[in-house]
């Protein structure tokens, strides 16, 4: 996360573009990992050292958690998503 953004601004784009996923770095994203943690809109799908899934908590409830396949992770509306370049 930039320093130059707030959460409050991050969390004010999210609105804006209608975002249902974030991928996060802990080493670089810490402060707004902490914040999508403790708001209720968000939900923690995955999370360790290497990095953190949050989906909006209305997409959770409605299409279930994205299912994991190998290093693809498999959307509701047939988004996929890959680790490999």
């Amino acid at each position: 996360m930039p320093a130059q953004c707030s959460e409050a601004w991050w969390l004010e784009r999210f609105e804006q573009y209608d975002v249902q996923y974030v991928v996060l770095d802990p080493d670089q994203d810490n402060r707004l990992i902490q914040l999508l943690k403790v708001r209720p809109e968000w939900a923690l799908d995955f999370g360790d050292q290497e990095g953190a899934l949050f989906v909006r908590s209305d997409v959770f409830r409605e299409r279930g958690a994205p299912e994991i396949r190998g290093d693809r992770i498999a959307c509701g509306d047939g988004l996929a998503l890959s680790s490999r370049p």
